[in-house]
């Protein structure tokens, strides 16, 4: 009960996000809920009242949230809108970036290799040509060209992703086999996308957890190609860079952005993020005619995410429930001021989590792969020599490709770490990478700003 004081002593400095848990006995309730109701609840409504108070203020008529981790800011922006009877449109749109990004693969075939050749916590070639969306046999046919036959299952090191990327890029077979198939994947794409009604015109806007914005890039580049003539604007929690040439005015952070907020990255977990606010439905693989519209279809989900997913659901709703019973200025609601109770109860959570938090949390099936069919716990178990190659030295020399092997990913490192009894070190061994990676990051952007201004 001591990690739950803790939160709670947080969120006391924030009456409106505080008045929920003074409604229940949390004394009464598991891991994952106690956590939910003081950690998640306060963070995933904040974000969605600065999103509905971002859209209104300017006149946004639409909002679109994105699958799956917009399915719960959804559901509670949807509430907030109904009982306060707010101007404005929310709508939930069944999209991936497998299924955004495969129809549109035969419009620019090297920003294709750049996507299918990013790296992951596990990649392989078999990863890479199962993103291009192609039936086994044809994947087969592509090894063999290439000659790789007995590889396809051997994981490829972040150095080796170049050569694999060139090595495509001169395939004719692997490029006649994606275009083809892209060009008959758009139809059904087009279809879900107008009568989604993308394609009416008006303001609107999309809603997503973030990270890099390729989805609203992807989103332009088809609404474009379909005769669209306004640029999408996306509403995220977070954006750690942003595609180049893009218009850097139509994409909005809450959390952090891309040249500040260094500290908010350092000790948060996009990964967990994702896992604990996913939906209660499968990834979308794509869309398909039946009875004269255009559905989406989706991978299977596994039963014990689809458990937990329902369950913080519940949690989430009873959480508005309560906060707009609180309240009747929601919509005045200072997240800037929140902002840094939401990095105290974040930093705790996912860069200090307690033993029970990691074996809740942990354990949550996840994969960050286009293609969600090899998942793994976010908090995978880790030797000590693997732990020892998230160090700070050997994880730089490994990327930069001076130092040979692949690094064991972790989906939420600092859950693998806690299990470990040197769990301190490793902590700060990591935080001090994560630091100098989002440093880089930050003063590119800044260098890029200036030389734009001058």
């Amino acid at each position: 009960m001591e990690r739950i004081e803790l939160y709670q002593k947080y969120l006391t400095k924030n009456k409106e996000l505080s008045f929920p848990l003074r409604q229940i006995d949390l004394s009464l309730v598991d891991v994952q809920e106690a956590t939910t109701w003081c950690v998640l609840a306060p963070v995933l409504h904040t974000f969605v009242i600065w999103t509905l108070q971002q859209a209104l203020f300017k006149k946004v008529e639409r909002l679109y949230f994105l699958a799956r981790d917009g399915y719960l800011m959804f559901k509670i922006a949807e509430k907030i809108k109904e009982q306060l009877d707010l101007p404005i449109e929310c709508h939930y749109l069944y999209c991936s970036r497998y299924s955004l990004r495969t129809p549109l693969f035969h419009l620019d075939i090297d920003e294709t290799l750049d996507y299918i050749c990013r790296n992951s916590i596990r990649i392989n070639l078999e990863t890479i040509l199962k993103r291009t969306g192609l039936k086994r046999s044809k994947r087969v046919e592509i090894i063999q060209e290439l000659g790789l036959d007995g590889l396809p299952e051997e994981e490829i090191p972040y150095a080796g992703l170049k050569e694999i990327r060139e090595r495509l890029r001169k395939s004719k077979l692997f490029y006649q086999y994606v275009t083809d198939n892209s060009k008959q994947l758009l139809p059904a794409f087009e279809g879900y996308l107008r009568q989604e009604g993308l394609l009416d015109g008006g303001k609107y806007a999309i809603v997503d957890s973030g990270w890099t914005g390729s989805t609203q890039k992807t989103l332009n580049q088809a609404l474009t190609f379909l005769g669209a003539k306004d640029k999408v604007r996306g509403y995220y929690f977070g954006l750690y860079t942003l595609p180049p040439k893009e218009d850097q005015k139509e994409y909005h952070a809450y959390y952090f952005c891309p040249d500040q907020n260094l500290k908010e990255k350092i000790y948060f977990s996009n990964s967990l993020f994702e896992a604990v606010f996913s939906a209660p439905h499968g990834m979308t693989l794509g869309y398909h005619f039946f009875a004269g519209k255009s559905k989406p279809f989706f991978l299977n989900p596994d039963e014990d995410s689809l458990a937990f997913s329902m369950k913080t659901e519940q949690i989430l709703s009873q959480y508005t429930k309560l906060l707009l019973d609180g309240t009747d200025r929601l919509m005045g609601l200072d997240t800037k001021a929140a902002k840094n109770t939401i990095y105290q109860l974040l930093k705790l959570f996912m860069s200090n989590p307690t033993k029970e938090e990691v074996v809740c949390f942990g354990n949550i099936l996840f994969c960050d792969d286009v293609f969600e069919d090899a998942k793994q716990p976010v908090a995978v178990k880790l030797t000590e020599a693997e732990l020892a190659n998230h160090k700070l030295a050997p994880k730089i020399m490994t990327m930069l490709g001076l130092k040979r092997g692949k690094i064991k990913e972790s989906g939420w490192y600092e859950g693998s770490v806690r299990k470990h009894h040197k769990y301190r070190e490793y902590l700060k061994q990591y935080a001090a990478y994560k630091g100098l990676l989002y440093l880089r990051t930050a003063v590119r952007w800044k260098l890029a700003k200036w030389v734009r201004i001058h």
